[in-house]
């Protein structure tokens, strides 16, 4: 999996949708667990989604250890101190064990397809209800059907946006044409004679 395509999978989602939870329960822990369990609740809050990020992209499996490590945190505290609710942390963490140690632990959403802007979805279903009917439908250009731009588009040469920013190339300056300077062309050639040697 590329380094940036980790954030769509299933596994990360999960670890993230359980680390409130845990700072939760830590947050609800009596003040003498604020060293022990506390700790490693709020520790656990971010070492889990980091160990599986790290593993869907090396192809590891070790991040299995740290979620184990939240189900026995929790297991504890339940055991220690019923009555605070740990029932969303403890069902969250156990569907991430199950996941991680599973099959399916770089399963990730499918890729969405880009958005069409609106004035494009509008100019094809506008040409497509006006094509001739036939077999075949002839080719629209699209582009024509289209008003003309009000924001400055992106330039060919421009280098590729970050984050999803498009970069957009300031205009070329426009010159003033150079004056015109009249020059003189002589018509005969000068008669130069080579220097002579002394």
């Amino acid at each position: 999996m590329k380094l940036d395509e980790y954030r769509t999978s299933f596994a990360w989602q999960s670890a993230l949708e359980m680390a409130p939870h845990l700072v939760r329960i830590a947050e609800q822990l009596p003040e003498g667990e604020t060293a022990g369990l506390g700790a490693k609740l709020r520790t656990l809050a971010a070492e889990v989604p980091g160990s599986i990020a790290s593993d869907l992209v090396t192809g590891s499996r070790s991040s299995l250890s740290s979620v184990l490590g939240a189900v026995a945190a929790l297991e504890v505290i339940e055991r220690v101190y019923p009555a605070l609710d740990t029932a969303a942390a403890r069902a969250a963490a156990d569907s991430l064990a199950e996941r991680v140690a599973g099959p399916n632990f770089d399963e990730r959403e499918a890729s969405a397809a880009p958005a069409v802007p609106a004035e494009l979805a509008e100019a094809v279903q506008t040409a497509t209800e006006s094509a001739p009917s036939s077999e075949s439908p002839a080719p629209v250009a699209v582009a024509d059907t289209m008003a003309a731009p009000s924001e400055p588009q992106p330039s060919p040469t421009a280098p590729a946006a970050s984050f999803g920013v498009p970069v957009v190339a300031a205009p070329a300056p426009t010159l003033a044409p150079a004056p015109s300077v009249p020059v003189s062309v002589p018509t005969e050639a000068p008669n130069v004679q080579p220097d002579s040697p002394q």
